[in-house]
């Protein structure tokens, strides 16, 4: 289970303080916290879908960070914004959007794959 973000204080923080990416049916932000891991917040509005729907899209977008977390940056935390834009993504949409805009925020040591540059 990724370490998330839980109070709404949390997310206005990272909102009011941090730096925002953005792709068609994603946003991303990021606000430094270096005495913190990384932690996650997901963020699904109900203009995106019904809950089966919303729910998906939270489970692709965990899965995608999942599979990238060791080549995270620690000290950050993260909030992904989900849009309407975002249904129809599978898990290789997924995987390339969240990982184009976590590559453009420089959140990785390395390329997706993990080799270290």
């Amino acid at each position: 289970m990724l370490p998330a973000l839980r109070r709404e204080w949390e997310f206005h923080e990272v909102y009011r303080q941090g730096k925002r990416w953005q792709d068609t049916g994603l946003i991303l932000y990021r606000l430094a916290k270096p005495e913190q891991g990384l932690r996650v917040g997901i963020v699904c509005s109900r203009k995106v879908g019904n809950a089966v729907i919303r729910n998906r899209l939270r489970r692709l977008v965990r899965e995608v960070l999942r599979l990238r977390w060791s080549t995270l940056r620690p000290g950050f935390n993260l909030v992904v914004v989900l849009r309407p834009e975002a249904v129809g993504l599978d898990l290789r949409g997924m995987e390339r959007q969240l990982g184009a805009l976590l590559d453009r925020a420089e959140m990785g040591y390395g390329d997706s794959r993990g080799n270290h540059l």
